[in-house]
C-alpha cells in the first residue's frame, strides 16, 4: 500500500471511530428538569435476560426503575411508595433481590414474571455485608452481628419466605471483606491489609457445604487460618499459615486437589488469562502459567490502583511521572505496553473500568472526569464524553453494559446526573439514530440494510480490513438488504457506502 492510500486509509478508520463518540443517549430525563435522577457518585444496578434494575433519586428519594434499555424507557417499580433506600440490588434468574426499609427493615424479593413482591427476612440490628445471585432463582445474604457477642450470619433464600433460612454463624468474620467465586461457591477472605488472622470462608449455598477454608482443605493440608482467598472460575488461591509456622501461597482445584505455590505473599486479586493467572500482590504484578508451573514478574504498580481481567487481556493502573499510566498485558513482559500516559494525578483514585471482552471502557480523572474507549483490535483511545464537569475525589462512578450498550452517569446542565448510554452494537441503533444515513448493520443476519429514506438511489459499497486491503467493492441500486457474510472472512472490517460526493463509515464485526 502506497503512502497515500495509508493516509486514506487512517482517516477512514479515524473517521469510523469518531462516529461513535457522537453516539450517546439519555435514557430518560427521571425529574423532567435539572435536578438529579440518579445519584452522583454512583448507583447500584443488575439485570436479568429481560430488564435492567437500577437505582433512581428523584426528589431526593431513592427508588428502584426497570428498563428494557430502549430510549425513553424507565419505569418505577410500583412498590416503591412503601420502601426506602433500596440498596445491594441483585437477580438470579427473575428474581430482584434486594435490602429495603419498609414498615421493617428488611430482605424483599420481586418476581418479574408474576409482578409479586415479598419480604423474606426481618432484618433489623447490624450491617448488612452483601447480597449475593446463586443459582435457580436464588441468593445469599451476609451480614454481620448486631452486638459484639453475636455472630455474624449467611442467609440462604430460594425466593420463598419458607426457603430462607440460615445457614452459617461465625464469630470469625473480618470487619472488612473481600468477596469472588470459586465454581458455583461464594468466597469470603479478609480484605485488610493488616494481618489479622481471620478465616476465610467456602459457601455453596447449603448448611453442609458452609464452612471455613481451613475446614474444607483439612484433609490434604494442615492449616491454622487461611488470610487470603481469592476463587477465579474452577481454580482455588489461598495464602495461609500452617499448623508448622510457615506462611505459604496454594492453587487448589478441589479439597483434596492442590498445588504448592511457595511464598508468594498476601494477595490483593487475582484474574486468569487463558493458562495464566494474573497475582496483584502488593504494589506489583506477577503472572503464573499453569502450562509451565513458572511465576515470573510482569510490573511494578503503584497506589490506589484499579485493576481488570478479560478473556485475553488484564488492563492495570500504574504510576508515572506526576500522573497514573494505563496499561495492558497479555501475561507476557514484552506484551506488558501503556496505552494511555495520564488518566489521573498520582494521589487521586484512577476509579474502576469495565470490559466487554474487545474494548475497554474507563474513566480519566483529571480537570473533569472523561469517559474513554480503549480498543484491543486497533490499539486506539477514544474519548466519548465528559461525565463530570468538576471531578469528586473518591467515588465510584455508575459504568455497566447491558444489552450491547453501555451505560454510565452523566451531568449536565439541562437534564442535571442521569443515566445514559453508548451503543456498542452496530447494528442495534434506533430509528433517529439512523436518520440521515444510508445503511445500518443488521448484526443479527450479517447484512447492511437500506434506509428507507434512500431507496432507489445508487450506493457504492467498499469493504476493507483493518490492514487497509480493499477485500470487496459492490455498486448497489436497488437491493434494501445486502449479505455480507459470503463476501468476507470473520473479522473486524471497514464498510464504507459512498453516494455522490456523501459516504458513510461503518466499524463491522463478522463471525462464524
Amino acid at each position: 500500500m502506497n503512502i497515500i492510500k495509508k493516509i486514506s486509509f487512517l482517516a477512514l478508520i479515524i473517521l469510523a471511530l469518531n462516529s461513535n463518540a457522537q453516539n450517546i443517549e439519555l435514557l430518560q430525563d427521571l425529574t423532567g428538569d435539572s435536578e438529579d435522577g440518579i445519584y452522583s457518585y454512583g448507583i447500584e444496578s443488575a439485570s436479568t435476560s429481560n430488564l435492567l434494575y437500577f437505582q433512581g433519586r428523584p426528589f431526593f428519594s431513592t427508588k428502584i426503575y426497570s428498563s428494557t434499555g430502549v430510549k425513553g424507557n424507565a419505569n418505577e417499580l410500583g412498590f416503591n411508595d412503601s420502601l426506602f433506600d433500596p440498596k445491594f440490588i441483585t437477580t438470579s434468574g427473575d428474581n430482584l433481590f434486594f435490602l429495603a426499609r419498609g414498615s421493617q427493615k428488611a430482605l424483599y424479593v420481586y418476581n418479574e414474571t408474576n409482578k409479586s413482591i415479598t419480604v423474606l427476612l426481618n432484618n433489623e440490628g447490624g450491617d448488612n455485608l452483601g447480597l449475593f445471585p446463586m443459582k435457580n432463582n436464588s441468593a445469599l445474604l451476609v451480614r454481620s452481628k448486631a452486638t459484639s457477642n453475636k455472630p455474624d450470619e449467611i442467609w440462604f433464600t430460594n425466593g420463598t419466605k419458607g426457603g430462607t433460612k440460615l445457614i452459617y454463624e461465625s464469630q470469625e468474620f473480618p470487619s472488612t471483606i473481600d468477596f469472588s467465586r470459586f465454581g458455583d461457591a461464594l468466597i469470603i477472605s479478609d480484605g485488610s491489609t493488616n494481618i489479622t488472622q481471620k478465616q476465610a470462608i467456602i459457601c455453596d449455598g447449603t448448611q453442609a457445604g458452609t464452612m471455613t477454608i481451613k475446614d474444607y482443605l483439612s484433609s490434604s493440608i494442615a492449616i491454622n487460618y487461611v488470610d487470603d482467598a481469592f476463587g477465579v472460575d474452577n481454580k482455588l488461591f489461598i495464602y495461609a499459615k500452617t499448623t508448622s509456622g510457615k506462611n505459604n501461597n496454594y492453587m487448589i482445584s478441589n479439597s483434596t486437589t492442590f498445588k504448592d505455590l511457595g511464598n508468594i505473599g498476601s494477595i490483593n486479586s487475582i484474574s486468569r488469562i487463558g493458562s495464566k493467572y494474573i497475582f496483584y500482590l502488593f504494589r506489583e504484578l506477577r503472572v503464573y502459567d499453569t502450562t509451565t508451573s513458572k511465576l515470573e514478574y510482569l510490573s511494578d504498580m503503584g497506589s490506589f490502583e484499579f485493576t481488570v481481567g478479560g478473556d485475553n487481556k488484564f488492563f492495570f493502573t500504574k504510576d508515572g511521572t506526576s500522573r497514573k499510566e494505563l496499561w495492558e498485558t497479555n501475561g507476557t513482559a514484552s506484551g506488558t505496553i501503556r496505552i494511555s500516559d495520564n488518566v489521573s494525578s498520582t494521589f487521586l483514585q484512577s476509579y474502576r473500568a469495565i470490559n466487554n471482552g474487545t474494548k475497554l471502557h474507563y474513566l480519566k480523572n483529571l480537570s473533569t472526569v472523561e469517559l474513554w474507549e480503549y480498543d484491543y483490535i486497533t490499539k486506539t483511545n477514544l474519548k466519548i464524553t465528559d461525565l463530570y464537569p468538576s471531578p469528586p475525589i473518591n467515588f465510584i462512578p455508575t459504568l455497566f453494559y447491558f444489552k450491547g450498550k453501555l451505560f454510565f452517569g452523566k451531568e449536565t446542565t439541562k437534564e442535571g446526573f442521569e443515566l445514559w448510554y453508548l451503543n456498542l452494537s452496530t447494528g442495534t441503533i434506533n430509528q433517529e439514530e439512523q436518520k440521515n444515513k444510508f445503511v445500518y448493520f443488521d448484526q443479527s443476519n450479517k447484512m447492511l440494510v437500506r434506509n428507507i429514506d434512500f431507496e432507489n438511489i445508487k450506493l457504492k459499497i467498499q469493504i476493507y480490513n483493518f490492514e487497509g486491503k480493499l477485500m470487496n467493492e459492490i455498486d448497489n441500486n436497488y437491493e434494501s438488504k445486502i449479505l455480507l457474510s459470503d463476501l468476507t472472512m470473520p473479522g473486524v472490517y471497514l464498510v464504507k457506502i459512498i453516494q455522490g460526493d456523501q459516504n458513510q463509515t461503518l466499524k463491522i464485526s463478522l463471525t462464524d
